[in-house]
């Protein structure tokens, strides 16, 4: 999801441009999805890669090039369909990563509980007791205005990324090198390579999770020399980077774990100490454990407050609530944050009481996903308003004018809803006794989630026109 660095350079050449672009989505947490294909899982990357992440970055990067200061998702779509329009996408931005956020706060507990005892990794209590203590504590530096400055940044994408991706990818690889038996099978037909079933479409949506955070990276727009030709050599270097790694990250996990164990919130970790072990280096684990955690915790807590800052550009463009727009001197939306650690920890709750933990976690990345996708809907269809209907701004970015920000625009759009759709239903191989009732659960999460802040907008105009009586 979403990890851009909120920092601003003034001058940002091209190939620290495509490792903002890569940091900004790249994460060995979303490769749990894709192990569960297998082999699979080259056909699945290159698929999302090439028709959900580049027309995500080139759409992003177009809608961002008129603007002179950065316009984001909420600019964009008032500009193109009005401000309730603007508002639903700005608050479902917001709704999505509070959803999300569990789930990554879950993972950095695990991490931390097995450098402690593997055994107390299942304990309900002390899980949510440490998720609970790490959110609040990046949560609460942001709302007290402490600034992340680009070292510390840094030093997260090498704890939470690079040291554990190039362990997996390093490890891995030297052990299919000696002929350690696997789990994997190379030898695939065809058919398996490129495989059409309702249970890949169902995992490709919680896939493009990992695919989505493109367009925060943008706020970086104006501080690119010349983007208009940087901007599209940096997304497909970027594109091309992150198959790569992904692929070799997801196979270095569909090797060590089979298929049916794989553990939607500790495979990583899994594969990482089975490695480990072969080489007889599981001391090791410990403290992996921790520099990953830390570096999680950096990233996270330097992205938290940046949701709320676009819901609180919506909060006072549209007047949607007095209570809400209070933010400290430094502009962080401080009512917004407190509101979210709030969401987030009564989240949390039920992902504690929850029979299956895997089970929920899927529940809550796929709703993340669905939230993220109707962002991703809107927004591919305003590039195709503003760009090609209206005409009020140059094509600047996408190649071959109106035509390439058609291709993009429909294509992105036509994924996004069929993965929208699929996201609907359970995957064929969860615990959940009652698919309908899961999907009924999805459908009506979704629902009530889109509707709160039309009903809240709602509100303000009969508050609005009541007083208007009045006071004539």
């Amino acid at each position: 999801m979403t990890m851009s660095n909120p920092l601003k350079d003034p001058s940002i050449k091209l190939i620290p441009l495509v490792l903002i672009l890569v940091s900004s989505i790249l994460s060995i947490g979303s490769w749990h999805v894709a192990a569960q294909f297998g082999i699979q899982s080259i056909f699945y990357l290159i698929f999302a890669s090439l028709f959900f992440m580049l027309p995500v970055a080139f759409v992003s990067a177009e809608l961002a090039s008129g603007y002179q200061s950065f316009g984001g998702v909420f600019m964009w779509v008032k500009d193109a369909f009005g401000m309730k329009l603007a508002v639903l996408c700005s608050w479902l931005l917001w709704v999505s990563n509070i959803v999300w956020y569990p789930t990554v706060f879950t993972f950095m507990s695990i991490s931390l509980i097995y450098y402690i005892n593997p055994r107390m990794s299942e304990n309900r209590i002390l899980i949510f007791s440490l998720m609970n203590i790490l959110f609040w504590l990046g949560n609460g530096i942001n709302i007290i205005g402490y600034k992340f400055n680009s070292r510390m940044l840094s030093i997260s994408v090498i704890l939470s990324l690079i040291i554990p991706a190039s362990l997996l990818i390093g490890l891995g690889a030297f052990a299919f090198y000696l002929g350690i038996p696997g789990e994997i099978h190379l030898a695939a037909t065809v058919k398996e390579m490129f495989p059409v079933d309702q249970k890949s479409a169902i995992l490709l949506t919680g896939l493009l999770l990992g695919f989505t955070g493109l367009e925060m990276a943008m706020v970086h727009y104006e501080n690119v020399p010349n983007p208009t030709r940087q901007f599209p050599k940096a997304i497909l270097l970027a594109m091309f980077l992150l198959i790569v790694v992904s692929i070799l990250g997801t196979l270095g996990i569909s090797h060590a774990i089979p298929k049916d164990q794989i553990n939607l919130i500790t495979d990583s970790l899994d594969a990482i100490f089975y490695y480990l072990s072969i080489f007889n280096m599981d001391s090791l684990m410990p403290v992996i454990n921790i520099l990953i955690s830390l570096g999680t915790w950096l990233s996270m807590s330097a992205y938290l407050a940046e949701p709320s800052k676009t819901f609180l550009q919506a909060v006072k463009y549209s007047g949607l609530s007095r209570n809400l727009e209070k933010s400290s001197s430094d502009s962080i939306p401080i009512r917004i944050m407190i509101l979210q650690g709030i969401l987030v920890s009564l989240i949390s709750i039920l992902f504690s009481l929850f029979k299956d933990l895997t089970d929920f976690y899927w529940m809550l990345t796929d709703l993340a996903s669905q939230l993220y996708l109707l962002i991703y809907i809107v927004m591919f269809l305003a590039v195709i308003k503003i760009k090609v209907i209206r005409k009020t701004a140059p094509i600047l970015i996408i190649p071959f004018g109106a035509k390439g920000v058609l291709f993009f625009g429909l294509v992105g759009c036509i994924l996004s809803l069929f993965c929208f759709m699929m996201g609907c239903l359970p995957p064929a191989d969860s615990t959940i006794s009652y698919p309908v009732v899961y999907t009924l659960g999805v459908v009506s999460s979704i629902a009530l989630m889109s509707l709160l802040p039309l009903i809240g907008l709602k509100f303000k105009t009969i508050r609005h026109t009541q007083l208007s009586k009045k006071i004539n």
